[in-house]
């Protein structure tokens, strides 16, 4: 059995940053080591995008399996943020924040760029042909460019313990624990772009609705916050998993999905549980991953008791 600090040091510290291309793909490469160990078929997918590329990581058989664990693997990026990330936030305050980092970073990238584009101006002659300078010039336009592009939707944090890698700790912890017999019908989802939360629960409710609308699904997000753990049951998820003596025994942990947000009636008829660590704050949960405990910090206590508390209803 691995012990969880050896998960925190490969996938929190070695691989703590997924937010290029080139991290996210070596951090596939060893999560599939990882579940091929443990004796799953694993599985990567690609989506080619504008600039990058929109990864998918399955382990075990998707279709056959009866219960699925699903999260997203990739890293938030820096930005301006107006309040604290939410789940179930509203769309609205991210698309401001969004905009407000954009406009800032491109007035003063541009106001740098215009200054820095007059001054060599003036001190290349641009009659004549190609000389060292003017080639100088034009690549240092190109540059210019492409950390204009690169750069606008802000820098990759350091330190992403908590949101997400905090859930991908705790189901490899649950993978490690199953049975044989088990894993035949448990199968894994990581998937891209999870912390752009305009787009998570459209990239959620895509998945659900394609390949998963019949099966047991549980979501994890940032299960391994300083605040409590929390377990968010759809309406179909308590009926088709009663389990009275179970709930009744983590009373304040286990909360119905149906008091958090607003529209979620297309939740509400999957068979989903959604496990996450916060505090509730009107109907989101407010999570707290970027304290200055948090940055270089875990909290174990509740990625052990969320693979348990998992494990109980698999």
């Amino acid at each position: 059995m691995t012990e969880i600090k050896d998960w925190i040091l490969k996938y929190g510290i070695a691989l703590g940053r997924r937010f290029y291309d080139r991290e996210k793909r070596k951090f596939l490469g060893s999560l599939m080591l990882d579940f091929k160990k443990m004796g799953f078929s694993v599985k990567v997918s690609s989506e080619k995008k504008l600039f990058s590329k929109k990864y998918a990581f399955t382990a075990g058989n998707v279709e056959q399996a009866e219960t699925v664990l699903l999260t997203y693997f990739d890293t938030p990026n820096k930005t301006i943020k107006t309040r604290p990330y939410c789940l179930f936030g509203s769309k609205k305050t991210l698309q401001k924040e969004k905009l407000l980092f954009s406009t800032i970073f491109t007035s003063i990238a541009a106001t740098a760029g215009f200054f820095l584009i007059r001054f060599i101006q003036k001190s290349i002659d641009f009659t004549g042909g190609f000389t060292k300078e003017k080639v100088l010039f034009f690549l240092l336009i190109s540059i210019f460019f492409y950390i204009l592009v690169h750069f606008n939707r802000g820098g990759a944090k350091k330190f992403n313990l908590v949101r997400n890698t905090s859930s991908i700790i705790t189901t490899l912890l649950i993978a490690e624990k199953l049975t044989e017999k088990q894993k035949k019908k448990v199968a894994f989802v990581f998937y891209d772009f999870g912390c752009l939360q305009s787009v998570q629960e459209d990239l959620f409710l895509k998945i659900v609705q394609t390949k998963l609308r019949c099966k047991k699904i549980i979501m994890l997000d940032s299960v391994g916050s300083e605040d409590k753990l929390l377990m968010l049951l759809s309406d179909s998820f308590f009926e088709k998993n009663k389990k009275e003596s179970f709930y009744q025994k983590h009373t304040g942990t286990v909360l119905p999905l149906a008091k958090f947000g607003e529209n979620r009636q297309r939740f509400l008829s999957e068979n989903l549980l959604i496990v996450t660590s916060g505090r509730i704050v009107d109907k989101t949960i407010q999570i707290n991953y970027e304290s200055s405990i948090r940055k270089t910090a875990i909290n174990q206590e509740n990625i052990h008791t969320a693979a348990q508390l998992i494990l109980g209803v698999i």
